[in-house]
């Protein structure tokens, strides 16, 4: 985790007093379900990307289509 993060967390806590603790939590919880379910698969297949290791299991050219046409409409939205 990076001190932005930690820096942000301590200010979610100043700012926000006990429930800025539980957005601590969340983070953390957030960080190991990020860290357990998708980057160890990923290590394991030795990819680099979530659209990667999908074409590498499924073997479909329209997996890498349809991980930029959603990465782009998230994009969009935010």
């Amino acid at each position: 985790m990076s001190a932005a993060s930690f820096l942000g967390i301590a200010g979610a806590i100043a700012l926000y007093g006990f429930d800025g603790f539980f957005y601590s939590i969340g983070f953390l919880i957030a960080y190991l379900v990020v860290m357990f379910l998708v980057a160890e698969p990923l290590r394991n297949l030795g990819k680099y990307t979530l659209a990667d290791m999908i074409n590498a299991r499924f073997d479909a050219k329209k997996v890498r289509g349809m991980a930029a046409l959603s990465t782009i409409l998230l994009l969009y939205f935010i």
